[in-house]
């Protein structure tokens, strides 16, 4: 049972003790007098349970952007962090893709859906589609 005074438990331990042991011997008519005899209004502990509930759930959920948004930042650091994906010019480049492209035939429909003629692909295209194929390990990062 919860006592009044009683505001440094941590919150879910005082909505188990609200609830646990009356839930599973009273009725909900008894729950409510038996609050009632404690010299609590059952409306206001319904209340604070509430309360404490919503408080929770936008702390979990403050909990869960804040370590998306770590996340996400050390993703755009590692990112930001790497050298392009291989070295050389984009004729060198080209010949990578289009050699990796050639040993795995089955990316052939999804590369080419997006970009029809490799020759008209620009640098940051390049470099992104060489460093997705990194990412799947179908290349080897090149360093020069």
């Amino acid at each position: 049972m919860m006592k009044q005074s009683n505001r440094t438990q941590h919150p879910w331990d005082r909505i188990l003790d609200l609830n646990v042991q009356d839930v599973l011997e009273m009725s909900p008519d008894e729950i409510k007098d038996a609050r009632r005899s404690e010299g609590l209004d059952p409306d206001a502990v319904v209340q604070e349970g509430r309360r404490i509930l919503q408080q929770e759930l936008h702390r979990h959920g403050d909990q869960l952007r804040r370590q998306a948004r770590k996340e996400y930042r050390k993703a755009v650091s590692t990112l930001n962090d790497q050298k392009g994906p291989c070295g050389g010019t984009y004729k060198d480049k080209l010949a990578v893709l289009k050699s990796c492209l050639d040993h795995n035939q089955y990316l052939l429909p999804v590369v080419t859906s997006q970009h029809r003629q490799f020759d008209k692909l620009t640098q940051r295209d390049l470099d992104s589609l060489l460093h997705q194929l990194i990412q799947l390990g179908l290349i080897e990062r090149v360093e020069r």
